[in-house]
C-alpha cells in the first residue's frame, strides 16, 4: 500500500510558498487534517516522521489530530498518533443509548463509568492512565447563554480499570438475565 498520507503532508511541506509562518502553519494543519479525514492510509511511522521533520509542535495538536482520527474512524492514522506518543490505546465502552459499542478513547470522548457519564479530559504523559470527568447538568447564565460545566466527580482509569468494569458489567448482567441490548437501553 502506498504512503499517501505522508506523501500528501510532505508536498505540502516542500511546495508552499515559504514568508508566512501563519500561512505554512496553516497549510500544514490542513493538510495533515485532509491526510486523516479523507481516510488516507498511515504507516506507524508517519506521524513520527511529520512530527520530527516538519516542526509539528508549531502548527498542530496531537490530541486533536487522534481525536479527529478517532471519530472519522481512520485506524491506521489513530494506530500512527499512537505510535508517536508510545501510548497503547484505552478502548472503552460508550454505553450511550444510541452507540452501545466500544471505541477507542481520545480527548472529550463521553462514554459511561461506574453508571456516571463522563468525558475523557487528558491522558498521562506516560500512558499508564486517562482523566475523566463526569459533570453536574449545565446552568445557563442570566444573559441567557450556557454555563461553564461543573465537575461532579474525577476519574483516574487504567486500562486494568477498564477491563475490570467491563467483567463487573458482564456478571452484574448474567446474574439478572440481561442482554446487551436490555442493559445498554437502561443507561
Amino acid at each position: 500500500m502506498t504512503n499517501t498520507a505522508l506523501h500528501l503532508v510532505k508536498h505540502v511541506w516542500s511546495h508552499c510558498p515559504r514568508g508566512s509562518w501563519r500561512r505554512l502553519n496553516n497549510a500544514m494543519h490542513a493538510a495533515t487534517k485532509l491526510a486523516i479525514e479523507s481516510g488516507m492510509h498511515w504507516a506507524k511511522a508517519d506521524f513520527r516522521t511529520i512530527a520530527k521533520t516538519m516542526r509539528l509542535h508549531r502548527w498542530g495538536n496531537t490530541e486533536n489530530f487522534y481525536r479527529i482520527a478517532i471519530t472519522v474512524g481512520n485506524l491506521s492514522a489513530a494506530q500512527s498518533i499512537e505510535a508517536y506518543l508510545k501510548r497503547p490505546p484505552f478502548i472503552v465502552d460508550t454505553g450511550w443509548p444510541y452507540d452501545t459499542g466500544r471505541r477507542r478513547a481520545a480527548v472529550w470522548t463521553p462514554f459511561v463509568w461506574c453508571g456516571e457519564r463522563v468525558k475523557v479530559t487528558s491522558f498521562a504523559d506516560d500512558g499508564s492512565h486517562l482523566v475523566a470527568c463526569s459533570y453536574h447538568p449545565s446552568t445557563y447564565t442570566a444573559k441567557g447563554g450556557c454555563g461553564r460545566d461543573k465537575v461532579r466527580r474525577r476519574y483516574t482509569i487504567t486500562r486494568d480499570d477498564i477491563r475490570a468494569e467491563r467483567g463487573r458489567r458482564k456478571a452484574a448482567m448474567q446474574a439478572t438475565g440481561q442482554d446487551n441490548a436490555q442493559a445498554a437501553s437502561r443507561v
